[in-house]
């Protein structure tokens, strides 16, 4: 590990997602605090989990900047094991953040606990749109089945409007990579390093401003790829 300072990440959540207000964050920790979970809230509020659960970490990420331990603050903001994996990451000195999964693979082979036989599947890809925009995934579904769930998804976040949009028959799925791994952690670790890899010579991707790194806004992307 690096023993150089690291600066502080880029904003973890767009606030300027579509129909989220102050109001509704009020409401989301009300409920989360209740003992409301995560899937409850996605369902209440018409969003994916992963949206909610970007949500719930920003609102951690305040607890922590007051003084809270990581552990108590993901505790009360009931965040998932990935999200507080993901925050110890970005609190400790790692050169890399293959070097972070390496070591998260390692410790996960250690635990006693079988792996979860469904990531045996796991994979990455990319929804292609027209005009270059890309957004990139992971699943343990085929690619045939994650391309449908998108096309039918009742959900409000940014990828659904986009793709309500252009019109679903105008999306198309490519794999980017097998990756077989032991849960959902180390799927969505391995998701971020290819984002942010990807971000770097594709300023058409749609995910690179809300995902960890980037800040260029998602209408700012769809103007230059000339989709709206």
């Amino acid at each position: 590990m690096s023993s150089s300072s690291t600066s502080a990440p880029a904003p973890l959540v767009s606030d300027a997602e579509p129909g989220w207000t102050a109001e509704l964050d009020d409401e989301l920790i009300r409920l989360t605090l209740s003992g409301k979970t995560t899937s409850e809230c996605a369902i209440q509020f018409g969003r994916s989990e992963s949206s909610i659960e970007l949500r719930k970490l920003k609102h951690t990420k305040e607890l922590i900047s007051k003084g809270l331990s990581v552990e108590h603050a993901s505790e009360r903001m009931k965040l998932s094991p990935e999200m507080v994996a993901w925050i110890k990451f970005k609190a400790t000195e790692y050169d890399s953040e293959e070097e972070y999964l390496e070591n998260l693979r390692r410790q996960n082979e250690q635990r006693p606990q079988p792996p979860d036989i469904k990531y045996t599947d796991g994979k990455i890809y990319d929804l292609t749109f027209e005009g270059g925009v890309v957004y990139r995934g992971s699943t343990t579904r085929s690619l045939s089945q994650r391309l449908s769930g998108h096309r039918t998804s009742s959900q409000h976040g940014h990828l659904s409007a986009f793709i309500k949009k252009v019109g679903a028959e105008n999306i198309n799925i490519r794999l980017v990579e097998n990756y077989p791994c032991r849960g959902k952690t180390e799927l969505l670790a391995r998701e971020r390093i290819l984002v942010r890899k990807e971000s770097s010579t594709n300023k058409n991707l749609l995910n690179r401003h809300y995902v960890y790194y980037e800040t260029q806004s998602f209408l700012d992307i769809l103007e230059s790829a000339k989709l709206v």
